[in-house]
Order: C-alpha cells, then sequence, then structure tokens
C-alpha cells in the first residue's frame, strides 16, 4: 500500500490512505511517535463492486521523517513523494 501525502515538502501534515471500503464506513486510528506513525485502517465493505477511496489523516505533527508502520502487519508503508 502507498500513502500520499498533502504538500511537496517534509512538514506535510495531511495523509491521504487508500481504503478497499468503497462506500463503506473507513476508520483510521493513528499513534503518533517521535519516529514512527502507526496506522491502523478498519474498514466495512460498501455496496460498490470496485472503487478507488481513500481517507483523509491529520497527524498532530509534521510527518517530517518519521516511518509509517501499518498498524494491522507492522510493515514500513511507503509513502508517495517522499525523498529517499
Amino acid at each position: 500500500m502507498m500513502l500520499s501525502r498533502e504538500g511537496p515538502d517534509d512538514n506535510a501534515s495531511t495523509l491521504w490512505i487508500p481504503s478497499p471500503s468503497c462506500g463503506g464506513d473507513p476508520e483510521v486510528t493513528v499513534e503518533e511517535g517521535a519516529v514512527t506513525v502507526t496506522l491502523t485502517l478498519v474498514a466495512t465493505s460498501g455496496q460498490q463492486a470496485s472503487c478507488a477511496e481513500y481517507v483523509e489523516v491529520e497527524l498532530n505533527a509534521p510527518l517530517a521523517e518519521r516511518a509509517v508502520i501499518d498498524g494491522v502487519t507492522g510493515r514500513e508503508l511507503e509513502v508517495e513523494g517522499r525523498h529517499s
């Protein structure tokens, strides 16, 4: 899964998370730490067969260089537009 962030620099504090809910009611739990941001997405299935839906997440602080972790799998997620 690849996340998008709003803003071209490390001061961005808005993330867009792809959700498979397709019209369901997705909810994201956010845990922010000094070096990581853990996102856990819970989504029910909607009525649409296929769609591309995103959930907006506002962080309390800019993402900067913090790693973004999938709270379900424990894997680090790629953030689109981040300079390596």
